[in-house]
């Protein structure tokens, strides 16, 4: 995945900000945002430009993440890309109108604090327009760096999973079924981190790609776990997997009659 144009920290003039992406990308990265959390600009999805064209939509909890590409996603007037609230009332006219309305496609329109679902720019009087977040969309603070937490693909094990929180299943399942537009439900293919980095989120985490949204992928922090849980019982029964040997006992010590005592 192609970094983002190189990210600046300044201040810029909200009010000239304008971006438009994917609807579906807008509820897949919902679904991993944080939902009443103390780092307010977790509660938002964050857009950002790819030097390559295009945009990057996140959602990140602090322990999950999701990041889609959006070939077709235009972002303009913001170096550090916009963090945009996400309103109950956004996610109903997203899902409603992701793919398309009276035969004309719908995106997810930023112009300044105005976040809407529409189908261009400029048009807020348009019989199209299905939504208008209510106040000012745009959410301050720095959203955490996508790419420092995202792990090196060269430091990939495939088909292997560090211990996860089973609840995040059923994020992925949402991602699966708005890629998969009423086909059969498509693969996941899980990845183990092993980076040597003292980041907590790259180091022992799990990425998770989706056979039906190649451009999608997914991080999972590993959670604790008991390590007497890596070799369950139940895969000891009726002999589908042989116990562990049990610890070897000490050598006992051979029986030697006990030496004559040494007269002077």
């Amino acid at each position: 995945m192609t970094k983002p144009k190189n990210p600046t920290h300044n201040a810029v003039d909200a009010s000239a900000v304008r971006a438009r992406f994917s609807l579906k990308h807008l509820l897949m990265a919902a679904t991993f945002r944080a939902v009443n959390d103390i780092r307010y600009y977790l509660n938002g999805v964050h857009v950002m430009a790819c030097r390559d064209g295009g945009v990057f939509v996140v959602g990140c909890d602090g322990h999950t993440m999701l990041v889609a590409y959006d070939t077709a996603g235009t972002i303009e007037n913001a170096p550090n890309g916009v963090t945009v609230t996400v309103k109950p009332g956004l996610l109903a006219a997203a899902a409603k109108n992701k793919c398309r309305r009276d035969g004309v496609d719908m995106f997810a329109i930023v112009e300044g604090q105005r976040l809407s679902v529409n189908h261009d720019f400029n048009s807020p009087q348009s019989s199209l327009e299905a939504f208008v977040s209510p106040g000012p969309c745009q959410v301050e603070g720095r959203f955490p760096d996508v790419f420092r937490v995202i792990p090196r693909f060269d430091k990939l094990k495939p088909h292997q999973a560090g211990p996860m929180n089973s609840e995040y299943f059923a994020r992925l399942d949402v991602v699966n079924k708005l890629a998969r537009h009423g086909k059969y439900n498509g693969a996941i293919r899980l990845w183990s981190s092993h980076d040597d980095s003292d980041d907590k989120f790259k180091t022992g985490s799990t990425v998770v790609l989706f056979d039906l949204a190649p451009e999608v992928l997914v991080v999972i922090m590993s959670m604790r776990s008991f390590d007497s849980l890596a070799f369950p019982a139940v895969a000891r029964i009726d002999g589908l997997v042989a116990p562990p040997p049990a610890p070897a006992a000490a050598a006992a010590a051979p029986d030697t009659p006990p030496a004559d005592p040494v007269t002077p």
